[in-house]
């Protein structure tokens, strides 16, 4: 499509042409089109398409047509101007006028692009002795050809002018005019004249990348008098105009032998654009024929291709109350597109509202009205292309305050004033509905009071009101259907309002036939005793089941209109009800339950309500209990029958919609496997309680917890209870056995350390015992039989011996381990003559106990006397022997996660010669309190000697730098975390060393963080990093080496250090 001018508004086009009312002006020099012309074009079926978009016609001359928001198609029909008669002379016969093309479309536009028309005029006749003018347009017809006199023959027509019509500055569519006709020439009656050329039709559409350009008609040459010769003959016609200009014709002489040559047609265009045209097709006018007849002017005919909406009632007349049909109707005409986003809102007249909710989804979009009924409307509608058509349904009646009223009432008439929001590409088809409101009696009902208590009873009235100028009223029935929760109390009386009145057997129903008012203003009234059914629980306005409106009006005689209102009737609350529902899986068995002593709101606590079920997964329902009051919480305790377990319980409220609560098996909570607890909030007033409670039989078992009985977090160590920060210990086997070699069943306990075993297997009376197996790190401390009347074995803690009961569960039984303590590490180092060294030990505590430290099995090489050693308590854990620091003596109180750190000082003699040896035993004892396990104490070996003369001793150590710990033998990290290696380097000798290199390489997982500091090198010594070259860079990983010159004296020390990050 090509892109237009920016759009005016529709009223504009009537000022740019000369004010004239619509389907009146044609502008300019334009001839109005005759009603014989509009039949024509029905005729061919161009107007037959239109509905509120009406045809736009343009007679000759210029105009311009806004395509409005909306409109994406219009159809056109584009005419040029027909050639104009030839005169005829004496006996010869009149030319035709050619016929002027006609070029029909559907074409395809953009909203406000201006569509241009040029519209071209007919052909004048050629009259007397001059020739017709040719008309004028888009390409001018050429002018007929004139006579001296008319003693010597007739003129010619004029050519019809061509129309074209443009889309913006682009031509897409001309239409040539037709030629003119040929004049006659003179003859002697003794001789025959030759009849005159008609003139030529105007050509069919060429296929064109560009129709811009346009050609005017030939002129005809004029025929003087001779000198010689006064009747010359007749004047040709002109040619029509158009995308190329037709050749004039040529009239023939006086007494010819031929009857000269016809004029031609203009040519005509059609523009070769992709997509431009949904259809296109062509054909002829009419041509002009008879004595001097100007040719039909052409035209342009244009249509705006967008659906209509229309609207209508299913019925002229209703009665107050009573119901009608509102049907909208939109309707896309052949040749449309497909549309989307449809879009409206009608606002009824204030004598009508909306009955209920229109279906949300109807032609394609979603409906949709206004809270008080007053408006209906649609969005997003969709229809496919035309011809199609869709409809939207609503229900209406007359508003509560709407008397009788007739066609045309504005209170009642729909019209197209009450449209509004139509989306752009929808027209506003409507025309003045109208629906009058009859005058008739009315009906109403009420209760005798606001609310009742539960099987109390009330009056029910109905009155019948004759309004003023409404005659006398026989046959007046209807017959009202009571609410769910309301029955008949009582039958009816039988006569009242003139008529029968009678109550269905069930209570459901009050009727009456054969009613009768006197004329108007006159009442009556129909009344009847109800009462609440046996299943209505407390009701609040406006429930559903005590609410009796006009929906519940049936059979309603024609002479009486409904306006009843919603009329309730309260249920006034009761205490809740809860009721037992109890279903065993895996058996069946004979369950108890009871209310708890803090909670029981009025449930039995004396354990007399039980429910015994004879089928597994069959539910038993039990009698309802009234509990005490309303609002407050309220436990129920189920006792469980040994080898079962309860699945689940919780409460529904079959009252839910009248109390609030929540709607299914969603109300109560247990916590401890036998309790179910209803909140507060749940034990409503009016409540009625369904609680289901489901069994499982697992057979019967025994269960119990490992659990780290070590004092962590504040708990009492070895107590056998979690207590404090303890927590259950994960993935340590149990076992039941026969306290033998037999094992029954066995188990891993679980991440909070509980087990359960089957106890399927041994006989009534045997002994068993259920075993925790060990493992390596742990140590048992504590135990507990539970209710197995058992006997813990000791000091391992790791047994309980009882006997079996195969009708019994046993639970409760634990086991309370700790970790065994740790002391790190065996230590070995060079140490010179006269020289002193320092090795390092750390004890981890893992429970509340009391540690002591010394040192055993000291043994020297060649004799022990060459050493002197101490042990020391290295209080901060930094590895170095501060002042301060004292020896270790005497037993030191720990808890689970403590270090004790530990220093040994040995100093060799003066004297004592290279290869002499220390070793020893670092003894860490550990105590417990408050069980009969012990623990083996734990023993660290170091061996220390002399070195020859030219030995160097390396001591490496490590810290983690993210954490902030200390320097030790080693360290934990997680990945990505920064550790810190450094090595320090000793002459023990007595003799100076030097050429010193020192290897190491970085462990595995990791890479440096940064290349290495600067080595601290002992005087007399320099030290560089020479692997790898440049010194190492960050993500490195391999061997490292420090090369070190110079001389390193006796008993100097140096260290090298580096960084490296632990890969993620």
């Amino acid at each position: 499509m090509i892109a237009g001018f920016a759009a005016v508004p529709r009223l504009a086009r009537f000022a740019a042409r000369e004010g004239r009312a619509p389907g009146s002006w044609l502008g300019g020099a334009a001839r109005v089109v005759s009603a014989c012309a509009i039949a024509a074009l029905a005729a061919v079926g161009f107007l037959a398409l239109v509905t509120s978009s009406q045809a736009e016609t343009f007679g000759p001359g210029s105009h311009t047509y806004p395509v409005l928001p909306g409109v994406t198609r219009v159809k056109v029909r584009v005419v040029g101007g027909v050639g104009g008669t030839g005169d005829d002379f004496n006996r010869t016969d009149d030319s035709n006028g050619g016929a002027a093309r006609i070029i029909d479309a559907i074409v395809n536009v953009v909203p406000g692009t201006v569509i241009s028309v040029t519209v071209g005029k007919g052909g004048e006749a050629g009259s007397i002795s001059t020739g017709g003018s040719g008309g004028t347009g888009t390409g001018r017809g050429g002018d007929g050809g004139s006579t001296a006199t008319l003693a010597g023959g007739s003129p010619g027509g004029g050519g019809g002018g061509g129309t074209s019509l443009a889309l913006g500055a682009t031509v897409i569519l001309r239409a040539g005019g037709g030629g003119g006709g040929g004049g006659g020439a003179g003859a002697d009656y003794a001789n025959t004249a030759y009849d005159p050329e008609h003139g030529g039709n105007a050509g069919t559409p060429t296929l064109s990348n560009n129709c811009n350009s346009s050609g005017n008609g030939a002129s005809a040459i004029d025929r003087e008098n001779g000198a010689t010769n006064p009747k010359n003959g007749g004047g040709g016609g002109g040619g029509g105009g158009g995308y190329t200009g037709g050749s004039a014709g040529s009239g023939y002489t006086y007494n010819a032998s031929n009857n000269g040559t016809p004029s031609q047609g203009g040519g005509s265009c059609r523009l070769n654009q992709a997509g431009l045209f949904e259809t296109i097709s062509w054909s002829l006018t009419s041509v002009s024929s008879g004595t001097w007849k100007d040719g039909a002017d052409g035209y342009v005919e244009i249509v705006e291709l967008k659906p209509s909406l229309s609207k209508s009632f299913a019925a002229s007349s209703v009665k107050r109350g009573e119901n009608v049909a509102l049907t909208f109707t939109i309707t896309n005409p052949t040749g449309a597109a497909a549309q989307n986003g449809l879009t409206f809102t009608d606002t009824l007249p204030s004598g009508l509202v909306l009955a209920g909710v229109p279906a949300a989804s109807q032609c394609g979009g979603e409906v949709s009205r206004s809270a008080d009924g007053s408006t209906i409307g649609l969005s997003g509608g969709s229809l496919a292309a035309g011809p199609s058509s869709c409809t939207i349904t609503a229900t209406v009646k007359a508003a509560a305050s709407q008397g009788p009223a007739s066609c045309p009432n504005k209170s009642t008439t729909n019209g197209p004033g009450n449209l509004s929001g139509l989306s752009s590409n929808l027209a506003n088809g409507v025309t003045d509905q109208c629906v009058s409101i009859r005058l008739t009696p009315s009906l109403t009902k009420a209760f005798g009071a606001a609310s009742i208590k539960k099987g109390e009873a009330t009056t029910l009235t109905f009155t019948l009101t004759n309004p003023s100028g409404s005659g006398a009223q026989t046959g007046l029935s209807f017959t009202d259907t009571l609410p769910s929760g309301l029955t008949l109390a009582s039958a009816p009386a039988d006569s009242q309002c003139g008529g029968k009145v009678t109550g269905s057997a069930d209570g459901k129903t009050v009727t009456l036939s054969g009613g009768s008012l006197t004329a108007g203003p006159s009442s009556c009234t129909v009344t009847a005793q109800v009462t609440t059914a046996a299943s209505q629980g407390p009701a609040s306005c406006a429930d559903e089941s005590t609410t009796n409106g006009a929906g519940n009006i049936t059979a309603i005689s024609a002479n009486l209109a409904n306006t009843v209102t919603d009329q309730c009737l309260g249920v006034t609350p009761v205490a809740p009800v809860v009721t037992i529902a109890k279903i065993s899986e895996g058996g069946t068995g004979t369950f108890t339950f009871k209310g708890t002593a803090a909670n029981h709101n009025g449930f039995p606590t004396d354990g007399s309500y039980s429910l015994a079920t004879s089928a597994p997964g069959t539910a038993v329902i039990g009698n309802p209990v009234t509990l005490a009051a309303a609002d407050v919480p309220t436990a129920i305790e189920e006792a469980l029958p040994p080898g079962w377990r309860l699945g689940s319980a919780r409460c529904e409220d079959q009252n839910w919609q009248q109390t609030g609560n929540p709607r299914g098996e969603v109300i109560g909570s247990v916590a401890d496997g036998r309790t179910l607890v209803i909140p507060a909030a749940n034990a409503r007033a009016g409540a009625r309680l369904v609680c289901s409670f489901t069994n499982r039989f697992v057979g019967f078992t025994l269960s119990g917890q490992v659990i780290r009985d070590d004092g962590t977090g504040g708990g009492t160590a070895h107590n056998v209870a979690l207590d404090g920060g303890e927590a259950g210990l994960g993935g340590i086997p149990v076992r039941f056995t026969d306290c033998g070699a037999t094992t029954y069943a066995g188990t891993v306990t679980a991440g909070d350390g509980t087990f359960s075993l089957p106890l399927a297997g041994p006989a009534g009376g045997a002994s068993v015992c259920v075993v925790r197996d060990p493992v390596t790190e742990l140590a048992g401390v504590s135990g507990g039989p539970g209710n197995t009347g058992g006997t813990v074995a000791t000091p391992g803690y790791d047994a309980v011996a009882f006997t079996h009961n195969t009708t019994t569960d046993y639970h409760s039984v634990l086991f309370g381990v700790i970790e065994k303590p740790r002391l790190a590490d065996d230590g070995a180092a060079t140490v010179a003559p006269g020289g002193t060294v320092f090795l390092t030990h750390r004890y981890t505590a893992t429970t509340a106990a009391t540690a002591s430290f010394s040192i055993a099995n000291a043994t020297g090489r060649p004799a022990l006397s060459a050493f002197t050693y101490t042990l020391f308590r290295d209080e901060d854990c930094s590895g170095t022997l501060d002042s301060g620091e004292t020896a270790a003596a005497g037993a030191v109180s720990v808890a689970a996660g403590e270090e004790v750190c530990l220093i040994v000082r040995v100093q060799a003699s003066a004297g004592t010669a290279g290869g002499a040896a220390l070793e020893y035993d670092v003894i860490a004892g550990t105590a417990l309190s408050g069980t009969l396990a012990s623990l083996a104490p734990l023993t660290d070996h170091d061996v220390l000697t002399v070195p020859a003369a030219g030995t160097i001793s390396l001591v490496k150590r490590v810290r983690n730098v993210t954490s902030a710990s200390g320097f030790a033998v080693s360290s934990a990290g997680a990945p990505g975390d920064i550790l810190e290696y450094r090595i320090a380097f000793t002459n023990p000798s007595a003799e100076a060393v030097s050429e010193l290199s020192i290897h190491d390489e970085t462990p595995a997982y990791t890479r440096l963080s940064g290349p290495p500091g600067a080595a601290v090198a002992p005087s007399g010594m320099s030290c560089a990093l020479t692997v790898p070259a440049g010194g190492g860079v960050s993500g490195y990983a391999g061997p490292l080496r420090w090369d070190c010159t110079g001389t390193m004296s006796p008993g100097a020390t140096g260290n090298v250090a580096f960084e490296v990050r632990i890969a993620n």
